[in-house]
């Protein structure tokens, strides 16, 4: 359960590293003049589904350029 508990955790993190990177959230703070700070995250649907576009794009390129090596390497094989 711990090593599950541990993997969600790892997931989570490495999604929110990839997402500040990519531009998928902002993070700002502001502090008011009685000292407390404000922190606001904004999330950018719009960036999220075009890099979802993109990979999907580049996924099934990635799949057809298998598929080629895999043909080829069978037709040297007869």
């Amino acid at each position: 359960m711990k090593r599950l508990f541990f993997l969600v955790c790892l997931v989570a993190v490495a999604i929110g590293v990839i997402g500040f990177y990519q531009g998928w959230f902002v993070a700002t703070t502001t502090t008011t003049l009685d000292g407390k700070q404000n922190v606001n995250i904004v999330i950018d649907k719009d960036k999220i589904k075009s890099d979802e576009a993109k990979a999907k794009e580049k996924a099934l390129e990635l799949k057809d350029k298998a598929k080629d090596k895999a043909s080829d390497t069978i037709n040297k094989v007869r």
